[in-house]
């Protein structure tokens, strides 16, 4: 079955390019994949964008009432993923790489996790067989409003999932100063720099829980990489991803106007050419 799905979003890839001026992509592994279907088009890389300023806010009373909505203490490390919640996004990971941490008794860590889908039941029982349930709290769905509050409360935000494109939770984390531990795949590696911003790990479990305790052990660590974590932000702010859209727009527009009135050109040529240099006019 997933042989015949590349293979039809192959075909249908292939029947529509030839209209296509110019294809947009959010991300460089993106742009690599739409290549490896053969598409020999235009492709620009032009990332999702996001409102940079809703996640600079910080409403410390806001902070406290979720806080205690969901039962945690002022000095819980909390590890925060946003997003569904489904088998592809490898919470099992996250949750796995809690309980190896928590065996070696680091201090107060809580993974928070918002956001809802098929999965919740299945990692719900994985919490309690890895004997860690009070640490794992499921938060639901979160309005956008309220979702910058959940950011400026995390120490550290995950991404376990190899399957993403571009992961707009990503930017909103950086954004709002969380440094980001990922695993090296798609979507990720496009937007993070290793020890720069957060941190890229092999996709194995005990490897992501020795990243995520080096950043819960090291303050310094998480200093560094929460200041590259806002500068790297600065790249994804709807102005300039909107300037950068608007230009390449102009510019496909430009390079189309052009080819027009060279085809005219052309036709004009090979009809003067054929009427003996005069252009006959039906009528």
């Amino acid at each position: 079955p997933e042989r015949v799905t590349h293979e039809a979003i192959k075909m249908i890839i292939s029947n529509l390019a030839y209209k296509i001026d110019c294809i947009t992509t959010p991300s460089a592994s993106m742009k690599k994949n739409i290549e490896n279907y053969g598409v020999k088009n235009r492709i620009e890389v032009i990332p999702n964008a996001i409102h940079l300023i809703s996640f600079k806010e910080d409403d410390e009373l806001k902070r406290t009432e979720i806080k205690k909505k969901h039962n945690l203490k002022e000095d819980d490390k909390i590890i925060l993923f946003v997003g569904r919640i489904a088998s592809e996004k490898s919470i099992d990971k996250i949750i796995k790489a809690l309980a190896i941490i928590k065996k070696r008794s680091i201090g107060k860590e809580k993974l928070l996790i918002v956001g809802n889908g098929p999965a919740m039941d299945e990692l719900k029982q994985l919490a309690r067989t890895l004997k860690i349930e009070e640490n794992v709290i499921f938060a639901g769905t979160v309005s956008y409003e309220e979702i910058q509050h959940y950011y400026k409360m995390a120490y550290v935000f995950t991404i376990a999932s190899t399957t993403e494109t571009f992961g707009i939770v990503t930017v909103e984390a950086l954004a709002s100063g969380v440094p980001v531990l990922a695993v090296k795949a798609p979507g990720a590696v496009d937007i993070l720099t290793d020890g720069v911003d957060g941190l890229l790990v092999d996709n194995d479990v005990k490897k992501f829980a020795n990243a995520l305790e080096k950043i819960i052990r090291e303050p310094e660590l998480r200093e560094k990489l929460s200041r590259g974590a806002l500068k790297t932000s600065e790249k994804y702010g709807i102005d300039t991803i909107s300037e950068r859209m608007l230009n390449l727009y102009r510019e496909v527009i430009e390079i189309k106007k052009s080819k027009s009135k060279e085809k005219k050109s052309f036709i004009k040529d090979i009809l003067s050419i054929n009427y003996g240099g005069k252009i006959k006019n039906d009528k």
